[in-house]
């Protein structure tokens, strides 16, 4: 593996000026996203598609139209990503996702036709989502270059806290808000979020020590084929990949559907739909700290795999929930054990894949994980719409409909990706370190 460089001494992400700076930019760009991702979907349910019975596919689309360029620009993006200049390409993104966003925002002051604004709705969301595929690989390059590698786990953890805190501020302020002043104000929140990110990214400075020696092209193809051949040769990779995908696969349905089971199901008011909403988010922040002090007593796979078939079990007994506040036990429970993966996954990418390789691996890994997103959001939402649209069954006792019963397939296949994560992953990641055990043994010798 690639030798690790850092400017920082060892010391606490508090003292890091540069990682403080880069954490406080994407605190308050997420939290505009979160506001903004949170009013679209409100605004299709309460205005733009209401009373549709192609509502679920509507709000499904919401998710898919911000996965679709994980599929066609991630694969090219990640051979830029390790040939550009980390920071300037987390610079220009922002500021071309903020000047987007800032025209949609003219759109919905001026034309009030549902027909104009739904399909433009989905394309905005696609096009902020063709810039992330180049701003979270560099981002993840950066956050490596000046942070320590045993201070990864905190800090990738940390990033994804601020993401969680994004997502409780965001709906519990978005669905009343929504109610009181429309769509407008959400949208003109998050483009001034992407202009406040950038200029916080000029502030930030990347030592000297730390900028890549450029190497000489060896063509877009072979550059891109090298990460490939990277990734399928690396067991850990593959384990890691195989994994998500089960995992995301069910996952996206829960993602497309939250707000709407809400409502359907837990008979939730618009006015406390957020907070419902936010408890996934909560119980993430709470739990990364106990999850990441976790970690230095168990193996990073361990508390994934364990953690996988904990999450499978709640949301089972969420899709048995019929009222608001066992509902939003199960979100707490659901997000807290979800940080397992925030705490495990990243610093296991990194753990085996050298510097110069990263946006490549990340390149390989993104688009498959979206199109088991993909795969799993479409055909809930297909289901939602068509063959359990009017779906009531009775069974052992339990009734079921159509959200309820897609629920427990999300429970049974996430139970099956932590299986898979005990039987797999686990031999692999303990193979590879005690293999680096051995190499310095013998490089000690």
């Amino acid at each position: 593996m690639a030798n690790v460089v850092v400017s920082e001494k060892k010391s606490s992400l508090l003292t890091n000026h540069n990682y403080l700076l880069l954490w406080t930019g994407q605190s308050l760009s997420l939290i505009g996203d979160y506001f903004f991702l949170a009013t679209i979907m409100l605004w299709l349910i309460e205005g733009l598609a209401k009373g549709q019975s192609w509502l679920p596919l509507a709000t499904g689309g919401v998710v898919i139209a911000s996965a679709i360029p994980s599929l066609l620009i991630s694969p090219l993006a990640g051979v830029f990503v390790d040939r550009w200049n980390r920071r300037g390409t987390m610079l220009w993104t922002d500021l071309i996702r903020g000047f987007l966003v800032t025209i949609f925002l003219l759109e919905t002051l001026l034309v009030h036709n549902p027909t104009i604004l739904l399909p433009s709705c989905f394309a905005i969301l696609l096009l902020i989502s063709c810039g992330t595929q180049f701003f979270l690989p560099a981002r993840v390059a950066v956050v490596a270059d000046i942070i320590s590698p045993e201070q990864h786990h905190q800090a990738y953890g940390s990033l994804q806290q601020a993401s969680y805190f994004a997502q409780i501020v965001g709906p519990s302020i978005a669905a009343p808000l929504y109610v009181l002043l429309g769509p407008s104000w959400a949208i003109g929140l998050n483009a001034v979020s992407f202009f406040v990110s950038f200029l916080v990214l000029l502030i930030l400075r990347i030592p000297k020590q730390e900028q890549r020696q450029q190497k000489e092209k060896s063509g877009f193809w072979n550059e891109l084929l090298e990460g490939y051949r990277f990734f399928i040769g690396n067991r850990i990779l593959v384990t890691l990949l195989i994994t998500g995908m089960i995992f995301m696969f069910a996952g996206m349905a829960y993602n497309a559907f939250e707000y709407l089971y809400g409502i359907e199901n837990l008979h939730i008011r618009d006015q406390l739909l957020g907070l419902y909403v936010a408890c996934y988010g909560t119980g993430v922040v709470i739990g990364l700290p106990i999850t990441a002090a976790l970690a230095k007593r168990l193996s990073e796979v361990k508390l994934l795999w364990l953690f996988l078939i904990g999450h499978g079990i709640i949301m089972l007994a969420l899709s048995r929930m019929t009222t608001i506040i066992p509902g939003m036990i199960c979100g707490l429970l659901l997000g807290f054990l979800s940080t397992s993966i925030f705490i495990s996954v990243r610093p296991l990418t990194l753990l085996v894949t050298p510097r110069t390789l990263i946006g490549r691996v990340m390149a390989f890994e993104t688009p498959m994980i979206t199109l088991a997103s993909l795969s799993g959001g479409f055909l809930a939402g297909l289901l939602a719409s068509t063959a359990l649209s009017n779906f009531h069954a009775h069974a052992i006792g339990l009734t079921f409909g159509r959200l309820d019963t897609i629920f427990v397939g999300i429970g049974l296949l996430t139970i099956g990706a932590g299986i898979f994560a005990r039987l797999t992953l686990y031999p692999a990641v303990r193979a590879f370190r005690a293999k680096q055990e051995r190499d310095s043994s013998i490089t000690a010798n």
